[in-house]
């Protein structure tokens, strides 16, 4: 990730003096320059105000349900720190996504082959900090998301992705994150994930088979997590209501 220290720039010819802006002796021609002027020698550096809604060109939680994942969109995640989302058509239906931060971070493109849905913040870990989540590609019902955490100055960056019916659809519980997938008319897959700034890892996942009323259990790199056996979780699946 790229940090733009935001270090002011003298205009050209006028050798940083800031007087140019004072407009005491200013002519008509002049005074129409005055506000560019002026705006042009504030330094940047330190955070800038954050956005409200009157400045935002698109609010990406509030673009209607079907809204392609390519519409340049920013998300508030408090009073100081909001992330802006610039799409960049790369041709064949593919986009490079840019993320930029009121904190003064850039990130590095990321491909996003195309999703129905914008990004979204979410506190899926129960730290206070909410999770980013870019929709980097949508099937028919399943969206895969790359995931993103903040560090202590509130910086996001990519650990991961997940995939599943979206990020509304992730339930919390016993310390995990649990997605869901359809894999066919009668099949689904429910995984088990541990999400942390070192990644997302798999604590197990459940094949569930609705025509046979069967769940399948495959263990993870992160089962210990779990802190349960397999014939319980595979037990507590298979007692569901299956109508």
């Amino acid at each position: 990730m790229t940090l733009d220290r935001g270090h002011a720039h003298p205009l050209p010819g006028r050798g940083g003096d800031a007087s140019h802006c004072s407009g005491n002796h200013a002519t008509l021609g002049q005074a129409r320059l005055l506000g560019l002027c002026c705006l042009l020698m504030v330094p940047l550096a330190g955070p800038a105000p954050a956005q409200t809604d009157s400045d935002t060109t698109n609010s990406c939680d509030m673009l209607d349900m079907g809204t392609p994942g390519d519409v340049t969109c920013d998300l508030s995640v408090d009073d100081e720190n909001v992330l802006s989302f610039d799409y960049k058509d790369t041709g064949n239906g593919a986009y490079d996504l840019t993320v930029t931060q009121t904190l003064r971070v850039r990130s590095d493109p990321v491909e996003v082959a195309g999703s129905r849905s914008g990004p979204a913040l979410r506190d899926v870990t129960g730290d206070g900090t909410p999770e980013l989540f870019v929709p980097l590609f949508s099937g028919m019902v399943n969206v895969t998301h790359s995931v993103w955490m903040a560090d202590a100055n509130g910086i996001y960056a990519p650990v991961g992705e997940l995939s599943g019916f979206g990020v509304d659809s992730l339930e919390v519980r016993d310390g995990l994150i649990f997605t869901t997938e359809r894999s066919s008319a009668a099949e689904y897959v429910e995984t088990a994930l541990r999400v942390t700034p070192e990644g997302v890892q798999t604590a197990y996942s459940l094949d569930v088979n609705y025509a046979d009323r069967s769940c399948t259990l495959s263990e993870g790199p992160a089962f210990a997590d779990a802190a349960r056996g397999t014939d319980e979780i595979t037990a507590e699946c298979e007692a569901r209501e299956w109508e």
